[in-house]
């Protein structure tokens, strides 16, 4: 009874002392320096309230590469993907990256929508790579096999998980096998030294490939074999600051940031944080078509760059980056100015000429996590609060994923008391919120970065010491199901 007392009495306080000003004052903005490097060049972006329909876009670059791929059954291509859409006579060009790009694409969007529309595609796709498989393609050296490989692991991944068919189980493996026995054919110091960069980007995709893989079978020495190639490539970066901006054939320097950090700091976000702090700091997040012929692949190097972006947000946790690879996304989709989802190489080229394998970067590259649940922080100036300390709590959302309601919970726990933000009483109070793709919280209500939800200027004298906890949840409108995790943070008054 005396411990139900006290917290009444401290709910009295906190409802007393906390007003509707608490919302008014957003804390200092934090500013994260990027760009530099050989460019500085910004698009325009789009407006906070510019909403841009995810599937809509995977769905027009569905049927963009549908209308691009080989249907005749008796042509020896059959079910390859026809790299761009200005020529498809005998002058086409049908290549097996380009197809397992496209299984990796209409796998994804039978995933996210349960639309079988595809899935004949995906079939007859697969029977083109079986019929010329990545470790047997064309093209001089070694690394196009090896970067066929890579895309080898990712679309067979992709169709197992999404399909619950191992048949192309055996493709995957001899890929990753090829990787692991090739990847020394791949040097970095050659000669002319653009060779050196493609090759060093090359096995930058399929190491992050490889790694995925080794997890998605549970086999050691693929993984082993990833790191080190990820520490080739982290010591290729360290060596030269233009290393992380340069681009060599369809790939730039951002698939190397991308497979150091999810390859070597996928746990530990402190380290990830400080190699982006050390490493990255010029890292562009986008290539100035002013500065590049109108045959550079200008478009796909920004796929890259957004693509990086990703990665700092998976192993930092920092939003930020979520958010400028959406930025990224948007950037690259604008140049659908026909509107038929399919992407030019580069912004100076006509809607004429458009790439099917530039189509699906933007869905790997960008926006392929967005089933990732929306992540909610708390936060506090000092968890250790003295009498007349102010007391200073906020909250982050930030929404990844595709659009949906959401039911917001927030309580406060004191002894056996759990009440419920912002009335602080039992009695069970939700926040709805309409999450939106790029959704984020601050900017949601006007503010920017964290949100704060409770402010206390001076914590009153004569209140006895306890400890206190906050916990929040997100729950699926009108439904039972935890998006996310339930977190929490202790806090203790002196």
């Amino acid at each position: 009874m005396r411990i139900q007392n006290f917290g009444q009495n401290i709910f009295w306080i906190l409802f007393m002392m906390f007003s509707a000003n608490a919302l008014a004052t957003p804390p200092q903005e934090h500013h994260f320096i990027s760009g530099g490097g050989i460019s500085c060049f910004q698009p325009a972006k789009r407006s906070p309230g510019d909403h841009i329909d995810f599937l809509v876009e995977l769905q027009n670059i569905c049927g963009f590469l549908d209308a691009y791929q080989v249907k005749e059954q008796a042509d020896p291509e059959f079910g390859g993907m026809i790299e761009d859409e200005y020529r498809t006579g005998p002058d086409r060009i049908v290549q097996t990256d380009n197809t397992q790009e496209a299984i990796f694409v209409w796998s994804r969007f039978h995933e996210l929508t349960g639309d079988d529309s595809f899935d004949q595609n995906v079939d007859d796709a697969w029977t083109y790579c079986l019929n010329h498989p990545a470790w047997l393609e064309e093209g001089s050296g070694e690394y196009y096999r090896v970067w066929n490989c890579g895309w080898g692991l990712r679309c067979a991944m992709k169709y197992e998980s999404v399909y619950g068919d191992d048949s192309h189980a055996g493709y995957a493996a001899v890929c990753a096998q090829y990787i692991m026995d090739h990847a020394d054919d791949l040097p970095f110091e050659a000669s002319p030294p653009n060779v050196g960069v493609r090759n060093a980007l090359t096995l930058s995709w399929s190491a992050w490939n490889l790694n995925e893989y080794a997890d998605f079978v549970s086999n050691d020495t693929f993984r082993l074999g990833a790191e080190d190639f990820a520490g080739r490539i982290k010591l290729w970066l360290e060596s030269d600051p233009e290393n992380i901006n340069k681009t060599g054939w369809a790939l730039s320097g951002g698939i190397s940031a991308a497979c150091v950090l999810d390859v070597l700091f996928p746990d530990d976000p402190e380290s990830a944080a400080a190699w982006r702090d050390s490493q990255l700091v010029d890292l562009n997040e986008y290539y100035d078509p002013a500065g590049y012929g109108t045959d550079a692949w200008v478009l796909a190097w920004d796929s890259w760059q957004s693509l990086a972006q990703n990665a700092l947000w998976r192993t930092t946790g920092d939003f930020r980056h979520r958010r400028v690879s959406f930025e990224q996304s948007d950037y690259i989709r604008s140049f659908d100015t026909d509107s038929d989802g399919g992407i030019p190489p580069n912004p100076l080229k006509p809607d004429t000429e458009d790439e099917t394998w530039v189509s699906t970067y933007v869905i790997l590259m960008g926006f392929a996590d967005l089933t990732e649940p929306p992540d909610l922080r708390f936060a506090m100036d000092s968890t250790n609060i003295l009498p007349g300390d102010p007391l200073n709590t906020y909250i982050q959302i930030y929404g990844p994923g595709l659009d949906e309601m959401v039911d917001l919970y927030i309580l406060l726990e004191i002894g056996s008391q759990f009440l419920f933000y912002p009335a602080f009483t039992g009695e069970p109070a939700m926040i709805v919120l309409d999450i939106k793709l790029d959704f984020d919280l601050a900017e949601w209500v006007g503010l920017s970065d964290w949100v704060p939800i409770l402010s206390i200027p001076e914590w009153p004298h004569g209140v006895p010491p306890a400890t206190y906890s906050w916990w929040g949840g997100l729950i699926r409108h009108g439904t039972a199901q935890l998006l996310g995790d339930v977190i929490r943070l202790d806090w203790t008054t002196h």
